[in-house]
């Protein structure tokens, strides 16, 4: 009878230590498959690396291509390879682009170019076209703005948010500005003499407008004519700032013309 008891608990314990084992290392491994799986995600939705499609610029600003791709000249921590074309940077520089031709047709022809002068929408897409287009020539890779989130979980939500069609996390900078003109003050009757450097060198640019753009000297000529008009426009009224004047098209309608024309040439 006492045999018979000791053979059942040891045959009791055998299976029991056996099960204990087969819990524990399941245990173990869904935890290795847990934290496998949050390291994915924090690397998906954090910039700059190999399982990721989001990069840092050294601009700034967040970007997002649309498939995984390697880190380029301009990303925060650059690295040999083709550097991306920053929307964000792009619509600055476009609205800035339309804002001056504009007030260059106003200064050079004013009434006589009124009539004549083509939509500030237009304009923009022109302008997005041509920079994109250049920018594409030399090699920039095409992607698209982003919001920027310290923590991967909010970069998955914002996401997540987005291509369900709602609003991002966080919708900074989405304030639509007056499309409006804004007055521009009069112009004095003395003309301020242009600041001139020192060297005749002027930094590199890129030549968006293509075989039609204008030599150095042309140029230079005319940015300085530029810089006397506006410097006499603000010495009619010292206390405003350039940009209280200068009519810069709505950040909506470049946002739209750089999102378009960067899907339409990288699809090219």
């Amino acid at each position: 009878m006492s045999t018979t008891k000791a053979t059942t608990a040891s045959a009791r314990a055998t299976i029991q230590a056996f099960h204990a084992r087969l819990a524990a290392a399941e245990k173990q491994q869904f935890q290795a498959w847990e934290q496998q799986d949050q390291q994915q995600f924090q690397d998906m939705y954090s910039p700059c690396n190999s399982s990721s499609t989001f990069h840092d610029l050294q601009c700034g600003h967040r970007i997002q291509t649309e498939y995984t791709a390697s880190c380029g000249g301009l990303c925060a921590r650059p690295v040999q390879g083709y550097p991306f074309a920053c929307p964000t940077c792009l619509i600055d520089v476009v609205r800035a682009e339309v804002a001056l031709e504009g007030l260059t047709l106003k200064l050079d022809h004013d009434e006589a170019m009124r009539e004549n002068e083509s939509s500030q929408e237009s304009e923009v897409r022109r302008v997005a076209d041509q920079y994109i287009a250049a920018m594409l020539r030399r090699g920039y890779r095409a992607c698209k703005a982003v919001s920027k989130f310290d923590e991967p979980r909010l970069q998955f939500f914002d996401q997540f948010m987005r291509q369900d069609g709602f609003g991002g996390v966080k919708d900074e900078g989405e304030k639509e500005e007056p499309v409006t003109p804004r007055k521009r003050p009069g112009m004095a009757t003395r003309k301020s003499t242009p600041r001139r450097s020192g060297s005749d060198q002027t930094p590199r640019t890129l030549n968006f407008r293509g075989s039609t753009a204008e030599g150095p000297t042309e140029e230079k000529k005319r940015i300085e004519n530029n810089k006397e008009g506006v410097n006499g426009a603000m010495d009619g009224n010292p206390g405003q700032t350039a940009e209280t004047w200068v009519n810069l098209p709505p950040e909506s309608a470049a946002t739209e013309a750089v999102r378009k024309a960067m899907e339409a040439f990288s699809l090219a």
